[in-house]
C-alpha cells in the first residue's frame, strides 16, 4: 500500500502502510519495518490508530532522522490538542549513536482538532541491541539528553506485545508511552546498583554511573539529597525510604526541595522505579504530595521538556502502585479523599494502565469501583 499521508478514517495502518510510509522518506538506506503492532483508537470522538513498529537499516544510513524530520516537518503536526500532554516536540528527537542498526519507531496517526491536518508522528526510535558499552564515557546530560532517550542502554522490554487495553484514552495512549519509559530505565538503574554491590570498578557501571554519580546532574537524585545508613527516624518532618534489596542504605529528602521543579522529577523517578516506603503514615502523605504536584509538572515548570514530564509522571504512577500494592491501604486512602473521579486522571488511569500493573508481577490489585 503506498503511503499515504492523509489517509481516511477507513484506512488501516498495517506493515505495508507503514513500509510505505518508509518509501516514500526519499533515504536511499529507508531498510524495511519487520515487526508491526496496531490497534485503532477512538480518543475522544476522534478516529485513528496507533502502531509500533522496528525498522531494520544499514549502519552509517543516518535512518531515522531522515524520516523523523521529513515527517514531522512536512505535515505540520500539532497534536497537543488532542493528545493532552503531547507537543510536537516529541518528534525530534535525535540519534546520538549514528549508524545503529534496528532502530525502532513508534507512530501515532489522528487528528488533532478541527483545523489540524491529520497525518503520521514519529515519536520514539532507538537501537534495542544497544548496551552499556555503547555510552561509556559519553556524557548524557553534556549531549542534553532527556531521561527518556535513556531507554537505550538497556531496551530488553521491547520485546513484549502491546497490551490492547492501552488502546484506549489519549491519557491511556500518554501513559502508555510514559511507563514504557520508565520500564526502559529500570534494568539500566538495577546493571548500575549490582556494579556496585558486586565492587565492580567504576568503568563498569557505564553511563547509568555517570549520571547517577555526576553531582551537578539534573538526573541524579542522589546529589540533590544526603545520604545515611543509620535507623530511619520515622517520625522525621522528611520522607524516609529505603532501597528494595542491598544494604539499607536510606534516602532522606527536602520535601519542599523535592517539590520543585527538575528535583521532584528526579525524585519521581528514583522512588518509583528503586525504593520502598517504610512508614506507611507517611507513605500516605508522599502519595497525597504527589498528586497535588502530578498535574503543575506537565503544564506549570517551563524548564522541564515534554519526555522528561512524561517520563516523572510515569515514575509517579509507578510509585503510587507500589505503595497501593504493597500497604494494602488503597482502599483507606480512597475513602479518605483519594476518590476516583471521572476527570481525576491521576489515580483512575493507574488503575486502568495495564503495563503498570506488571510492576506488581501481573497481579490485578486494583479495580475501578
Amino acid at each position: 500500500m503506498a503511503f499515504n499521508p492523509y489517509p481516511s478514517d477507513e484506512t488501516e495502518i498495517t506493515l505495508d502502510w507503514l513500509n510505505g510510509a518508509l518509501a516514500e522518506s526519499a533515504h536511499p538506506a529507508a531498510g524495511k519495518i519487520f515487526a508491526c503492532e496496531a490497534s485503532k483508537l477512538d480518543t475522544e470522538g476522534n478516529t485513528g490508530w496507533y502502531a509500533l513498529a522496528q525498522i531494520e537499516s544499514e549502519p552509517g544510513s543516518g535512518l531515522p532522522d531522515e524520516l523523523f524530520f521529513k515527517v514531522a516537518t512536512a505535515y505540520d503536526l500539532a497534536i497537543t490538542s488532542q493528545y493532552e500532554n503531547y507537543s510536537t516536540e516529541i518528534a525530534f528527537y535525535r540519534d546520538i549513536v549514528p549508524g545503529t542498526p534496528g532502530r525502532f519507531l513508534q507512530f501515532i496517526y489522528g487528528k488533532a482538532d478541527e483545523s489540524t491536518d491529520r497525518g503520521i508522528v514519529v515519536i520514539e526510535a532507538f537501537d534495542p541491541r544497544l548496551t552499556l558499552d555503547t555510552f561509556r564515557g559519553v556524557s548524557l546530560t553534556d549531549a542534553g539528553l532527556t531521561l527518556t532517550t535513556m531507554a537505550k542502554l538497556q531496551a530488553t522490554w521491547w520485546d513484549r506485545p502491546i497490551p490492547a487495553t492501552l488502546a484506549g484514552s489519549s491519557l491511556s495512549r500518554f501513559n502508555m508511552f510514559m511507563d514504557w519509559g520508565l520500564n526502559a530505565l529500570r534494568p539500566a538503574w538495577h546493571t548500575h546498583r549490582e556494579a556496585l554491590r558486586e565492587g565492580l570498578p567504576p568503568e563498569a557501571h557505564g553511563a547509568v554511573e555517570q549520571v547517577l554519580a555526576s553531582p551537578e546532574s539534573l538526573l541524579n537524585p542522589l546529589a540533590e539529597f544526603p545520604r545515611t545508613i543509620t535507623q530511619v527516624d520515622s517520625r522525621a518532618e522528611n520522607v524516609a525510604i529505603l532501597e528494595d534489596d542491598g544494604p539499607p542504605q536510606a534516602v532522606i529528602f527536602d520535601w519542599q526541595r523535592a517539590m520543585s521543579g527538575p528535583a521532584l522529577l528526579d525524585v519521581a523517578y528514583f522512588i518509583g522505579t528503586s525504593v520502598r516506603v517504610e512508614d506507611q503514615t507517611k507513605a500516605g502523605e508522599l502519595l497525597d504530595g504527589y498528586l497535588q504536584e502530578a498535574s503543575s509538572i506537565v503544564t506549570e515548570v517551563p524548564e522541564l521538556n515534554t519526555a522528561r514530564r512524561m517520563l516523572a509522571l510515569g515514575s509517579i504512577n509507578a510509585l503510587l502502585i507500589r505503595l497501593m500494592a504493597r500497604s494494602g491501604q488503597f482502599g483507606e486512602w480512597v475513602d479518605s479523599g483519594f476518590k476516583i473521579e471521572d476527570g481525576d486522571w491521576s489515580l483512575k488511569t493507574i488503575v486502568r494502565t495495564a503495563n503498570l500493573v506488571e510492576l506488581l508481577g501481573g497481579r490485578s490489585v486494583l479495580n475501578e469501583s
